[in-house]
């Protein structure tokens, strides 16, 4: 049995956490490979669940650290991680994410190491220019592969990388395909004339997500029938939570935080309200269609583009543009059978992001040379 170094810093909520999360414990389930973990922050941090059949190493990182402390810390990070690479006999590694794969790129400097490099967002996400051409000749000279989420991402990068890049999605986290079709919510015989519409957000509080813009949104529709859950947490609870206080929205928009039960959302939902500035590839639209649930979104880069069959499966509005926004979410509130008519076309577009299927892409990135 192969074996796999798996870096990540830890298994807080997020996405990337979440896909993780969900490959790990596939392949363990499966037992594909022999896992090993190496996290950077304490167990107590995890929201995902990890089988405790899987080794896991903690480093000692301190993310407390100011000024010129905080340059040292990115040495000792670096020691840390090379010890451990250097104490290690595996077949690959798997790192997550763009700023621990290139700290573990440096570490792994003359250790001859195979090391796959997992993005989880755009190109254009990280840093600004300089930051991007230091990543791209890192992985240029020391990343065995790399995996982007889209194909539209991939032609963002120089052609003398593309070589090394696979593109792989994510899969579900949270399949709806895998639940009986009595617990998924069926709008044909539920109905959704003269009901309230039931919106969902799922997502980091944060500006990558567009709260501001969300905000705006709901401001517009305030006088019409609806309400919304809004699951996960971050730094712009309180910026929500005066939003709904200012404008008296208690009785419309409910904050659940982070939750383990997404499923029971997706499952009760009408409408998956996404608003993001940015993305990779979301999930959380794969999720919600799996749940037969269609989904609004701006079409930023990249991913709802990728997901959205606009008017079939879910309503794609230029980015940006609020108003059509409104307009959308206003017209779907007074045409229930247009929410029921996308919810029959939600599933075929989402089969490929079934594990089964990404886990075949994986083969491919993990074969031998």
């Amino acid at each position: 049995m192969r074996k796999i170094l798996f870096y990540i810093p830890s298994f807080e909520s997020g996405g990337a956490e979440r896909v993780a999360s969900v490959m790990i414990n596939y392949w363990n389930s499966k037992e594909k490979y022999e896992i090993e973990i190496v996290n950077t922050l304490p167990k107590n941090k995890d929201f995902f669940t990890i089988s405790p059949q899987i080794s896991r190493i903690f480093l000692d990182f301190n993310y407390n650290k100011q000024g010129f402390g905080k340059i040292k810390e990115k040495f000792s990070r670096i020691r840390k991680l090379r010890k451990t690479l250097s104490n290690s006999n595996e077949d690959f590694i798997i790192s997550f994410l763009t700023t621990p794969s290139i700290l573990i790129l440096l570490a792994s400097v003359g250790l001859n190491k195979r090391i796959v490099c997992c993005e989880h967002t755009n190109y254009y996400s990280y840093g600004n220019k300089v930051s991007r051409c230091i990543r791209n000749f890192l992985y240029f000279l020391l990343a065995d592969k790399i995996t982007v989420l889209t194909k539209r991402d991939l032609s963002n990068y120089p052609k003398y990388l593309r070589s090394k890049i696979f593109i792989l999605p994510n899969p579900l986290g949270v399949d709806g395909f895998k639940l009986s079709s009595e617990k998924i919510r069926d709008f044909s015989k539920d109905g959704l004339a003269n009901s309230t519409t039931k919106f969902l957000f799922v997502g980091r509080l944060n500006r990558e997500k567009g709260i501001e813009r969300l905000c705006s949104i709901l401001y517009q529709i305030r006088h019409e029938d609806w309400k919304l859950s809004i699951c996960g947490d971050g730094p712009l609870r309180k910026y929500l939570e005066d939003f709904i206080d200012k404008n008296n929205l208690f009785d419309k928009v409910s904050l659940k935080g982070a939750v383990s039960n997404i499923q029971d959302y997706y499952s009760k939902a009408d409408i998956l309200l996404m608003t993001s500035l940015w993305e990779g590839l979301p999930m959380v639209i794969a999720e919600a269609m799996s749940f037969k649930l269609p989904v609004i979104a701006f079409d930023c880069p990249t991913g709802p583009r990728e997901l959205i069959k606009d008017s079939q499966n879910g309503i794609l509005v230029p980015d940006g543009d609020i108003d059509r926004y409104v307009q959308e979410l206003t017209h779907l509130i007074h045409a229930p059978h247009k929410i029921e008519f996308m919810s029959r076309h939600t599933r075929n577009s989402v089969i490929k992001y079934k594990i089964e299927k990404i886990d075949e892409i994986w083969d491919q990135v993990l074969a031998k040379k």
